[in-house]
């Protein structure tokens, strides 16, 4: 049972994922603000759709790091992206993620 009512422990466990995140440069300031977003509606939406938003998350960023020099030597010249995430990536990648958990919220 947990201390604090969901809709407190989502976001502040989202906003502590993020800042983890952003201090392990895999996302900039605006990503960190707009996964802060995302995962507080996923987390409000329940544990299992912040559970699997973190896992997500995690495995991408394990995936992108892994073979980064091979791959930034194949395409360095033709994309131009760095490693963090900004908040456009991850709303491109969570946005629809996001808007499904909100639709659980309001239609159960």
């Amino acid at each position: 049972m947990s201390i604090l009512p969901q809709p407190v422990e989502g976001p502040a466990i989202a906003a502590a994922v993020a800042l983890a995140a952003w201090r392990a440069g895999s996302l900039s300031a605006g990503g960190a603000i707009a996964a802060t977003v995302v995962g507080s509606v996923a987390a409000m939406a329940g544990w299992p759709w912040g559970a699997f938003l973190v896992g997500w998350f995690v495995t991408a960023s394990a995936a992108s790091r892994a073979g980064r020099a091979v791959k930034e030597a194949a395409t360095g010249d033709v994309v131009a992206k760095g490693g963090r995430r900004d908040h456009w990536q991850v709303l491109a990648n969570g946005g629809v993620f996001a808007l499904c958990a909100l639709l659980a919220m309001l239609y159960p």
